[in-house]
């Protein structure tokens, strides 16, 4: 049975850059970025303040498929995200369809030894983190007019505050194992430690 370890959390929480540091050190191991809007338009536009219905269900069945596609004979996978997409399924769909997609989810898990490391990152910590890649993308549009960026700023921070009670009600959700990382003020190099050790604590102990 293979080993599947979910990294999930907030925005700007860290997820992709404990996926990076493990991939420099685990060359073996299989990994799975997350599947996002970019990801499958090809485009890089605004993220998720033009996320809509019809492009979230792409998202989702996508990562899905991934997930039905991974091997089950004793390989070590990381993946980015996951069934954490019931997060945006709840907040660009509704309730009943991101339920019917986390139920297809737990079917794609099956035959894999799952295990979560979600990174808690308030939502304040998240926005500051972030602003620097939102004003890029905001300018990159040819946007100059203060008022008008602020306004889409207000937009990021509007999502970024709705999306945060339900990463926190997806956590209590799920039914793998889980683990809990605080990482809204830790020194990055402490945080990519601590999250290394945990999962290394996860795995099969080598006989001495």
């Amino acid at each position: 049975m293979s080993k599947l370890i979910v990294i999930a959390g907030p925005q700007s929480s860290g997820k992709t850059s404990l996926l990076n540091n493990l991939k420099k050190k685990y060359s073996n191991w299989h990994f799975i970025d997350e599947i996002n809007p970019a990801t499958v338009t090809g485009k890089k536009d605004f993220g998720a303040v033009n996320t809509g219905t019809e492009l979230e269900k792409k998202i989702i069945e996508r990562d899905i498929n991934n997930i039905r596609n991974i091997s089950r004979d004793h390989q070590i996978v990381v993946l980015e995200c996951g069934i954490f997409h019931y997060v945006y399924a709840r907040h660009f769909i509704y309730r009943e369809q991101a339920n019917f997609y986390f139920k297809e989810y737990l079917k794609a898990h099956k035959g894999l030894d799952t295990h979560v490391i979600f990174i808690k990152t308030i939502p304040e910590v998240s926005l500051e983190r972030r602003k620097e890649k939102y004003l890029k993308r905001i300018m990159d549009k040819g946007i100059t007019d203060k008022k008008i960026i602020d306004e889409y700023l207000e937009q990021y921070r509007k999502v970024i505050d709705d999306l945060y009670p339900l990463w926190l009600e997806c956590y209590k959700k799920v039914p793998f194992p889980k683990i809990m990382i605080e990482n809204s003020y830790k020194e990055k190099s402490v945080f990519l430690k601590e999250a290394d050790e945990i999962i290394q604590s996860l795995l099969p102990q080598k006989s001495p």
